[in-house]
């Protein structure tokens, strides 16, 4: 994972923030990363594959 991407992103999860704050969609947005930093996000919130949009 990228040394710079912030930590504290990594540290939430989305069942928390459903459950505190009663969020009902998340959005999580990068202008630039890496793969697996990509998948290290997609994971920590709880994002499936099919709801990654992606593009250039």
């Amino acid at each position: 994972m990228s040394h710079n991407f912030r930590p504290s992103y990594l540290r939430l999860r989305t069942s928390l923030l459903q459950s505190k704050i009663k969020v009902e969609c998340l959005l999580a947005m990068t202008a630039t990363t890496t793969s697996r930093t990509l998948h290290a996000i997609m994971c920590a919130l709880d994002i499936p594959r099919q709801d990654l949009i992606q593009t250039t």
